[in-house]
């Protein structure tokens, strides 16, 4: 039974148990025994729903149980809300006991919420999930208040770390509602500005949402129409934030860090000072610290893609990863090695004649997709810039090959046709 099956045909239901002359709590038994007995979630996600409709007072804490499994959220709030006049509150206290789908769909049905402690929570916690933030970021943004919040003279730490978090998520756009449609978004871009200045703490946190306004405003493109003197302000903001002195060694220091988020924090403001980041990410990847390899490839340097290319040699174990060909798509446990080599070759295409030794291995690879990489590396450096010997192991990968399409493409390249 889908997501909204079960609450779709709870009316009809109930009108026709009602015409059998059943009561509605001899329903609401019924359904608690479904609903504590059931083995399959699609008639438990019924029996909630028929206790919205015929439950009492009683079955909250059940809503609550049952409500805290992400696939049963949706039934368990609407349940809540058919059964009780005001229901922000149990509603809430779903929201907060889930962490996926479960809190955003908790949330959505807060939006008109007038409490001020949820209209706190949605501002400082509510968008966090483990989906993305940007889900949900218009709900709390609005039904929180965030303007209004902002506007008092005064802003504690930790409300001016979480509205930064909240401003990110909805400067990113999609797939919800963002800052385009938010009526008070630039009131309150400003208003979280002037706080950062005021503010003496500094983190990278409040560096890289300072750095996303500035991109936006500066975005002529892709913003909104503004008023010029609110794009002039964000800007002067910004830029008064953004040249405090402390940032440089903030970003040196955090990109030493063994913590991953620390340290792309420190990865994604460095660029604004002209930071090379790129000696970081290979020594946390040779010091086995992380699996860096797309980040490594991020570069226009021969020499640095060689030394990739000699890391990857050292690290990955080829002989699996070219132990193909087989008609697997290399996703998920197991596949971790095939992965790294993908992110090198897919990048090796922009330099000629450079990782041979990977591309040979990724066209025998067990991938499908590791094979499609080898063809796209090969087709991009033309034949002229093939070594001697990637013609007789293009034939040969091709007398391997077992997919059809990837077989189709192999011939393209050994004929010099372009490669779809």
């Amino acid at each position: 039974m889908g997501r909204d099956e079960a609450i779709a045909v709870v009316d009809g239901l109930l009108e026709q148990l009602e015409q059998t002359g059943l009561q509605a709590a001899q329903v609401a038994t019924v359904a608690r025994e479904i609903a504590t007995a059931a083995p399959d979630i699609g008639p438990v996600k019924l029996a909630i729903s028929l206790l919205g409709m015929a439950g009492d007072s009683r079955d909250l804490a059940l809503f609550h149980e049952l409500g805290r499994f992400e696939e049963l959220t949706l039934y368990s709030v609407v349940a809540i809300s058919n059964l009780m006049d005001d229901p922000d509150r149990e509603i809430w206290r779903l929201a907060q006991a889930t962490r996926g789908w479960g809190r955003i769909q908790a949330v959505y049905r807060l939006k008109d919420t007038d409490d001020a402690e949820i209209k706190a929570w949605l501002l400082r916690e509510g968008h966090y999930n483990s989906i993305m933030a940007e889900e949900i970021a218009y709900v709390c943004a609005t039904a929180g208040g965030l303007r209004e919040a902002l506007a008092a003279p005064e802003v504690d730490e930790a409300l001016l770390d979480a509205a930064g978090d909240l401003i990110v998520a909805l400067l990113s756009g999609g797939p919800a509602e963002d800052i385009r449609d938010y009526a008070d978004g630039p009131a309150a871009l400003a208003l979280y500005i002037s706080h950062l200045n005021d503010s003496d703490t500094s983190s990278l946190a409040r560096l890289n949402s300072a750095r996303r306004i500035r991109a936006f405003v500066d975005d002529a493109d892709d913003r909104p129409s503004w008023p010029a003197q609110i794009l002039f302000d964000l800007r002067a903001g910004t830029a008064a934030y953004l040249a405090r002195p402390v940032w440089r060694e903030m970003i040196n220091s955090a990109l030493s860090s063994d913590d991953r988020t620390t340290f792309f924090a420190a990865t994604d403001a460095a660029a604004t000072f002209g930071l090379d980041v790129w000696p970081h990410h290979f020594a946390r990847q040779r010091d086995h610290l992380t699996d860096d390899w797309y980040w490594l490839m991020q570069t226009d340097d021969r020499q640095r893609v060689e030394m990739v290319v000699a890391l990857a040699e050292a690290q990955l174990d080829l002989a699996k990863v070219g132990s193909g060909p087989s008609l697997s798509h290399g996703l998920g446990p197991g596949y971790e090695d095939d992965s790294a080599l993908d992110y090198i070759v897919q990048d090796l295409r922009r330099f000629p004649g450079v990782g041979w030794t990977l591309v040979e291995v990724a066209l025998r690879g067990r991938s499908i997709r590791l094979r499609n990489m080898a063809v796209k590396a090969l087709d991009a450096w033309t034949q002229a810039s093939w070594p001697s010997d990637a013609w007789p192991a293009v034939r040969a990968a091709r007398t391997r090959e077992l997919d059809p399409d990837v077989a189709e493409r192999f011939d393209a390249l050994l004929a010099g046709r372009a490669i779809d």
